[in-house]
């Protein structure tokens, strides 16, 4: 039993490394690659981020609900795209309250709405307290105390859309989930 401790914190700790790193390489590309705007299909993006948290903790008991066109293209440059959704998703399953006995979900829409593509990413899940709303995108701010994040992950997604000149709005209410609203223009 001891040695299965022993590995699980090890797990733990092995799984903070990697995300810590994932960020400092996310905010590496974001300000040292140059803008490469290509068509990309949303769900290829989606695609991608899911694999990639298959093994998290929990994430089969968590529904992706598409709620766009399955064609549905954005042009901008899809290595940030997905710094900013990988972003939102991740943390979407990792501050999920599994204990409320609800279905959790993760939904994420997406439109063209007066020349700029609405992308949202909404969750049914912890919700952030009202008074950490405004501090949430601070550097190495973490509104959930004991929780494995680094506090650096909604500072990216800022800092990749101020890149992409695209803007973020966040709407939560505790115990009932969390909206994310990106808007990215249409560029050329």
């Amino acid at each position: 039993d001891e040695l299965l401790e022993y590995f699980r914190l090890m797990n733990i700790s092995i799984t903070k490394l990697e995300e810590f790193i994932k960020s400092i390489m996310d905010f590496s590309t974001n300000t040292k690659k140059p803008l490469e705007l290509k068509l990309v299909r949303l769900d290829d993006i989606l695609d991608s981020i899911i694999e990639d948290l298959k093994f998290y903790e929990n994430a089969e008991k968590v529904k992706l609900i598409r709620a766009y066109d399955s064609n549905f293209e954005i042009r901008t440059d899809p290595k940030r795209l997905n710094i900013v959704l990988s972003n939102l998703v991740t943390n979407a399953l990792k501050y999920h309250d599994f204990d409320r006995g609800i279905s959790p979900f993760i939904k994420v829409s997406a439109k063209i709405e007066n020349d700029t593509y609405i992308v949202e990413v909404e969750d049914n899940g912890s919700g952030i307290p009202e008074e950490y709303q405004s501090k949430i995108f601070d550097m190495f701010f973490r509104a959930h105390q004991g929780t494995d994040g680094s506090g650096l992950g909604l500072y990216i997604v800022v800092d990749t859309l101020n890149v992409l000149k695209g803007d973020i709005k966040l709407t939560s209410k505790v115990r009932k989930g969390t909206i994310f609203k990106i808007v990215l223009p249409i560029m050329d």
